[in-house]
């Protein structure tokens, strides 16, 4: 993938020295990043060729060659005239999406978007390389932005006075849109405060639920671990298990589910991403396990305690059932059993929790404010 990244750079040079010389520098330091990583990421990118990452995918999965009918979203335009932008790595389509919706302004869909993908495919190893897709598709976008600046500067030429009024008012949009995406693609690259954390809590506390918005707000990718429990034994994450000999919840399912969520969990932060293990974790042991992954990682590791009294808990979980359709099958024995087995936070591990009380609104700027600077920023080059 690195030739059509280094061809759009190179399209784009003639047009920004034309039409935007200010985002010249902005424009090498991008060609600088992308040269390094495509050095960098050499090695993953056959790697995903060879495990089948790399498939006939849409090609152009932007906001415009999608529409809602019936509820539905419904692509269009596809690129059939070139194979070879065509076939690419699966993360290559939906890092296009995911940058445009935060070139528009909503990250938050952009982050929504992405865990949901993650959590279908479990292609928690293809974070490696969506940062480098991520700029790539800016850059694209800024290229087709800058040829149709160049194509209403044509329609400009000859016209009257008065009647270039319309031109203008697409040259503008153009040149809005080069410096958008340059300046999207410029942002991709920089360094990113990492962290791993641990959402423990009694089932029908409310980690999946009021981690979602945090998740969203903040860039974070998330690891479920009843999602990867059933991913283990082939099931959807909304597919009862009740099928399944001997059951998914025995030992050593949950031994397989917790290396499973360690895997991920690692993939995500050598790609540069702060991660949220979703689990109950509370085995000190697996909380322990996961402090030191954090250490081996060289990130903070936090304990946000989803919390609510039992008759809560209880009523939640009853309900959950009763609605089905979620990744939980965890029953109110199920709860009865982990609050009489439960054992508290250590001192130690106090220092690191954050406890959130999920009978009322949460406020994630209050209880987890934004990191400036306060722990090792992590460049997208260094983890490749």
């Amino acid at each position: 993938m690195v030739a059509p990244v280094q061809d759009c750079l190179a399209a784009l040079q003639p047009l920004v020295a034309q039409w935007v010389p200010d985002m010249g520098p902005a424009l090498r330091q991008l060609a600088q990043w992308c040269g390094a990583q495509g050095t960098a990421l050499g090695p993953v990118f056959a790697q995903r060729l060879q495990s089948g990452r790399v498939r006939e995918c849409h090609g152009d999965l932007h906001l415009a060659n999608l529409v809602l009918m019936d509820g539905q979203p419904q692509l269009f335009d596809a690129i059939e005239f070139n194979p070879a932008l065509r076939w690419i790595d699966c993360v290559a389509d939906i890092a296009f999406l995911a940058m445009d919706l935060e070139a528009r302004g909503r990250a938050d869909l952009a982050w929504r978007f992405l865990n949901a993908w993650l959590e279908h495919t479990g292609d928690y190893a293809g974070l490696q390389v969506l940062q480098y897709y991520r700029v790539y598709r800016a850059l694209v976008r800024a290229r087709v932005a800058g040829l149709r600046l160049a194509q209403v500067e044509g329609e400009g030429e000859g016209e009257g006075e008065g009647e270039g009024e319309g031109v203008g008012d697409k040259r503008a949009a153009s040149l809005r849109e080069v410096r958008r995406y340059l300046a999207l693609a410029l942002r991709f690259t920089e360094p990113r405060t990492v962290e791993l954390w641990l959402a423990h809590g009694f089932s029908g506390a409310g980690k999946s639920t009021q981690s979602q918005a945090l998740i969203a707000e903040r860039g974070v990718v998330r690891v479920r671990a009843d999602v990867e429990r059933k991913r283990l034994f082939g099931l959807a994450p909304q597919a009862s298990s009740a099928a399944v000999r001997g059951g998914i919840y025995t030992a050593e399912a949950s031994q397989r589910t917790h290396e499973a969520l360690a895997q991920a969990a690692r993939c995500a932060l050598d790609a540069g991403y702060t991660v949220l293990v979703d689990a109950t974790f509370l085995n000190p042991a697996m909380r322990q396990r996961f402090m030191a992954l954090a250490a081996q990682a060289q990130v903070r590791c936090r304990i946000l305690s989803f919390e609510a009294p039992l008759a809560v808990l209880r009523e939640r979980v009853r309900s959950r059932q009763l609605a089905g359709g979620d990744a939980s099958e965890a029953s109110v024995q199920v709860l009865e059993s982990q609050w009489a087995a439960a054992q508290p936070i250590s001192p130690a591990e106090e220092a690191l929790t954050v406890h959130v009380d999920t009978t009322r609104p949460v406020d994630w700027n209050v209880l987890l404010p934004r990191a400036h600077g306060s722990m090792p920023a992590t460049s997208p080059v260094a983890r490749a």
